[in-house]
């Protein structure tokens, strides 16, 4: 239990402040597009979902034993062994999921992250959109870079603007303020 504190406490924790100054920021946005395929997959535990097609189950049987203390009522306790049976089924089926067939990517270095529009068919949609941001900052110590958790965030980091920044006992960075 303590080398678990200690653990999230030198990852999570900051042990020191640093100042920073933005040096650069750098954002990469993806938009995927997708449709409806079949996928394959292979010796999963449970029944296969509805709608599923080229099904093929089978069980799979084991022999699960427990020693158990069983009080004699004399003072005495006796050690048993209870042995059943437990079966599990697994499955191999085909089932049309909506998967991405191309994703689409932008990239810059400013603080306005943009999104591709991708033109796609009616028996398409666009997935979820996602985005990774990137702020680096020149400290005393060389460089350091942060993830902000949203654009909004990520916008503040306009550059030349001074941070102070939270660093674990790894030297990560954890958080900044100003």
């Amino acid at each position: 239990m303590v080398c678990c504190v200690a653990i999230v406490m030198m990852f999570v924790l900051p042990s020191k402040s640093v100042q920073g100054t933005v040096s650069d920021v750098y954002w990469q946005t993806s938009v995927p597009v997708q449709e409806v395929q079949a996928v394959n997959h292979s010796n999963e535990r449970g029944s296969a979902p509805s709608g599923a097609y080229n099904v093929s189950c089978y069980d799979d049987s084991q022999e699960v034993c427990e020693e158990k203390t069983v009080d004699q009522g004399n003072g005495f306790a006796e050690v048993v062994q209870e042995c059943h049976t437990e079966t599990q089924q697994y499955c191999s089926y085909t089932v049309d999921e909506w998967t991405t067939i191309q994703t689409y990517d932008l990239s810059g270095n400013d603080l306005n992250p943009v999104y591709e529009s991708p033109s796609y068919s009616s028996d398409q949609r666009l997935g979820t959109s996602s985005e990774t941001l990137t702020v680096t900052f020149s400290t005393s110590d060389g460089q350091e870079t942060y993830t902000p958790g949203s654009v909004s965030e990520f916008q503040q980091f306009q550059i030349g603007s001074e941070w102070t920044l939270k660093m674990n006992a790894l030297g990560g960075v954890v958080g900044v303020e100003r």
